[in-house]
């Protein structure tokens, strides 16, 4: 859980070019790798979901491999379905359908990434001893671990929610506890066994760690929704995925990024 504040309100005209400058270069040496054209790959795609009409597609590298994607939308319903085809090859790699719901996560993840690009960002979670807790939260945590159990509290702010979290060490397995300041059960995180987690859910992390190195899956329950997070290292780079029950990427991030 993390809180971020903005530290450069504004960016000099030099770095603003770099912003600019870079994607473009990125997309053309993708697309100098490429052997299957957009046009090609996207009247696959489309044969994929008859009377479909293409509403967006674009060349992208995921998990080493170079594809095509196209979000496809169907008259009658707003769902999207998103059509991968391997850009080497021709083959559709993959087919996954968007409710509007999924589609609006993936837009503030979006607007998340892009924000955190264009400015330096610092975590701001404040650390703070047992006396500083709200008396509610306090009340709350007996619940769920003793005072030698805990090993950390911090303030912080989860999507304009103000928690407490605790970090807990039990019976030699650790996790974390959050309440709203109210006292009230927030979220939940502790590590889970891979053979534990929805079929789903394996399904996307064996994906995801193909020919990379995976940390062990974290199961999420924050107000009753349950999500999935695990680290995957590749190339040097370690990303944390969030992934919800039913399989599917909602978030990434780059670890250990400042």
């Amino acid at each position: 859980m993390k809180i971020k504040t903005v530290l450069c309100a504004t960016l000099t005209a030099g770095l603003l070019a770099g912003l600019l400058a870079t994607p473009t270069m990125a997309k053309d040496k993708l697309e100098a790798k490429a052997k299957v054209s957009k046009a090609a790959a996207m009247k696959t795609a489309l044969a994929k979901v008859p009377g479909g009409k293409v509403k967006e597609g674009e060349l992208e590298e995921e998990n080493g491999k170079l594809i095509w994607s196209f979000d496809i939308a169907t008259k009658g319903t707003k769902a999207i379905t998103e059509v991968a085809v391997d850009a080497i090859t021709g083959e559709i790699v993959a087919v996954d359908t968007e409710t509007p719901a999924d589609q609006a996560k993936e837009k503030q993840a979006d607007a998340k990434g892009t924000k955190d690009k264009q400015a330096d960002v610092a975590e701001t979670d404040e650390k703070i001893t047992m006396d500083k807790v709200p008396s509610a939260v306090q009340h709350g945590i007996k619940a769920y671990a003793t005072e030698v159990e805990i090993k950390g509290i911090e303030e912080s702010e989860v999507d304009g929610t103000k928690v407490i979290e605790f970090s807990i060490e039990k019976n030699g397995k650790a996790s974390e506890i959050a309440f709203r300041l109210d006292g009230k059960l927030f979220s939940t995180e502790e590590e889970a066994a891979l053979t534990g987690c929805p079929k789903e859910v394996q399904k996307t992390i064996a994906k995801l760690s193909k020919d990379a190195k995976a940390g062990k899956p974290e199961k999420v329950v924050q107000e009753g929704k349950t999500s999935y997070e695990i680290v995957i290292e590749r190339d040097g780079k370690k990303i944390e995925y969030t992934i919800s029950s039913k399989g599917k990427i909602t978030d990434k991030e780059e670890v250990g990024k400042e």
